[in-house]
């Protein structure tokens, strides 16, 4: 009997010392999954933010990332629901800095090319000085860098505007080149009436020994854009279908 009392003491006291733990382990994991939840709703909120806010508080979720994996052992009924919600969420923020610059960014060429189109409406004489000025000072609070050489050069068609139809037709001249220009590049095919100018644009080429040196990279988008945005306004009859033909280049570029 004493050797009996003796063994189920030890037990109890076993048993009563794993209760102790199990109920720590508890109390921990709860802890932890408070501390989970609190990181997720952190996240969510910033999954809610947009534009500039979210940029500005981006750099965030690496943080909350870190306070995440450094979380202990979640209880058993709700750890494979928290870790899924987390994953979602950590891998959605974690694209979303980009297509955010990037929304930005497209916004604020969406400024520039209204403004171009505003000074072309102004050298229509459509509009006047005032509603172009407008136009240039929106497109300038949002401006990024690589648009700033074609905001100086809107500026400088609306500083010396094209309102003469001779200034008028000289640009037409200079688009329709450049049009062709961004075909060759692109290996589009101009419309029926300007392929004979398109050939003799390439023999003149070829007799100057420039040939087709363009290759198409990542900056050529930027670099025939800025060139069409330095141009001042055409015939206001032509302006239409010049653009569908190099909108169709530009497109054509972004894809290679």
């Amino acid at each position: 009997r004493k050797l009996w009392s003796d063994f189920r003491a030890q037990c109890d006291s076993v048993f009563a010392l794993r209760e102790q733990q199990f109920a720590a382990q508890d109390i921990e994991q709860t802890a932890n999954q408070a501390a989970a939840e609190t990181v997720i709703a952190e996240l969510e909120k910033l999954q809610a933010l947009n534009g500039q806010a979210f940029l500005d508080d981006a750099h965030k979720v690496d943080e909350l990332n870190q306070q995440y994996y450094a979380i202990g052992n979640l209880p058993r009924a709700t750890r494979g629901k928290l870790s899924a919600q987390f994953k979602q969420l950590s891998e959605a923020l974690g694209n979303k800095g980009s297509s955010e610059r990037q929304q930005i960014k497209d916004q604020a060429w969406q400024a520039v090319f209204f403004a171009s189109n505003s000074v072309r409406d102004f050298e229509w004489q459509k509009i006047d000085a005032e509603q172009a000025t407008e136009a240039l000072t929106a497109a300038s609070k949002s401006c990024p860098s690589a648009a700033k050489i074609a905001l100086q050069a809107i500026q400088q068609r609306f500083d010396s505007p094209a309102h003469d139809i001779n200034s008028q037709q000289k640009n037409e001249s200079l688009l329709l080149q450049l049009c062709l220009r961004a075909e060759i590049l692109t290996s589009l095919n101009p419309p029926e009436a300007y392929k004979t100018e398109r050939m003799q644009y390439q023999i003149t080429q070829m007799s100057q020994g420039l040939g087709q040196a363009d290759k198409i990279d990542a900056n050529s988008s930027q670099t025939y854009t800025l060139e069409w945005l330095s141009i001042g306004a055409c015939l206001e009859s032509s302006y239409a279908g010049l653009w569908q033909r190099f909108s169709l280049c530009l497109d054509a570029m972004k894809m290679s």
